[in-house]
């Protein structure tokens, strides 16, 4: 699926595991509890996409857009973030990052809840 056009589609519990979604657009995609347990997204557009409880372990997710995305109980955990602009993607408490990300540098928004 690579260059694959998902703008602002709704997929909620996709199942995407080990997906192959470089150069992809997912922009203002609703992707809730998605699931992309090791999947390739470098350089993909996920740009404004709700991904409220979306699993991202172990992903590879260099380059990728995530401004104005919503994080909310995201799992990143093993990401590779490398690279990524999270300018203005909202987070919480029970967002997973990886262990060695400074994410606090990233222009992202914590949201208390």
């Amino acid at each position: 699926m690579i260059d694959a056009n998902f703008e602002y589609s709704t997929m909620n519990n996709v199942e995407l595991t080990e997906a192959n979604l470089v150069n992809s657009n997912l922009k203002g995609a609703k992707l809730w509890g998605a699931n992309f347990v090791g999947a390739r997204l470098q350089n993909a557009n996920l740009e404004e996409a709700d991904l409220w409880g979306a699993n991202f372990d172990n992903a590879d997710m260099r380059c990728v857009n995530l401004k104005q995305t919503i994080l909310f109980e995201a799992n990143l955990g093993r990401a590779d973030l490398e690279g990524a602009d999270l300018s203005g993607a909202k987070y919480n408490d029970y967002t997973i990052w990886p262990a060695e990300f400074d994410f606090s540098s990233t222009n992202a928004i914590y949201v208390k809840w």
